[in-house]
């Protein structure tokens, strides 16, 4: 096994049992005897999740990281991701409505979780889009049903299935309106830009 170079990057792309692909990226920023620091992006069933974690007490060593490739590579797919997370944010925004605070069954709402967060004093020097789309399922006034679009620093997803909103019964003033093409455009968005990752990763590994 060889040491991890610090400032380095590799690329792991792998394939279930069940024909399911799944992808990690991730970069060395700093290592030392028994740690390092990273930034990573792993792509899997149509998620795309980021960590920026340090660790200790860990062997530094290359063990099972997959392909070494260019640091080019690493920021360009990281910039589809975080480009990704902007264009929704701003296509909600721009389409947004004031919040009638009814919920109602067949409803699509955005939610601006880092208004929300700001007003908490919530801040963990994350600047990026930080939000969930909804479309209301079941109004139920003491336990709201709605399937979501997750877009934050650590997260960029939709669900297929509908989860409760009860934590958003109180928080009106985050909430607004947006039109059933927006909800839809973002689900598109988000399988443009993971189809296209996928594609350009399976090209790096697959020769």
């Amino acid at each position: 096994m060889c040491r991890i170079d610090e400032n380095s990057f590799y690329l792991r792309y792998t394939v279930n049992p069940k024909g399911e692909e799944s992808a990690y990226l991730v970069h060395f920023k700093e290592v030392w005897d028994n740690g390092y620091t990273i930034d990573s992006y792993t792509l899997g069933n149509k998620r795309i999740g980021f960590e920026d974690a340090s660790w200790t007490g860990v062997n530094p060593n290359v063990q099972n990281l997959g392909t070494r490739i260019l640091g080019r590579y690493f920021y360009r797919w990281s910039k589809l991701v975080e480009d990704c997370k902007f264009e929704i944010e701003k296509m909600a925004k721009k389409s947004a409505t004031p919040y009638n605070n009814e919920w109602q069954d067949g409803d699509f709402l955005y939610i601006d979780m880092a208004y929300k967060l700001a007003e908490e004093d919530n801040d963990d020097d994350y600047n990026g889009p930080d939000l969930y789309l909804v479309r209301i399922t079941d109004s139920n006034p003491e336990n709201p049903m709605g399937v979501d679009i997750v877009i934050d620093k650590y997260d960029l997803y939709y669900k297929n299935e509908p989860s409760s909103q009860k934590e958003f019964l109180e928080c009106s003033q985050w909430i607004y309106n947006i039109p059933k093409e927006i909800y839809d455009n973002a689900k598109n968005i988000i399988d443009k830009v993971y189809s296209e990752l996928m594609m350009e990763i399976k090209k790096k590994v697959i020769k």
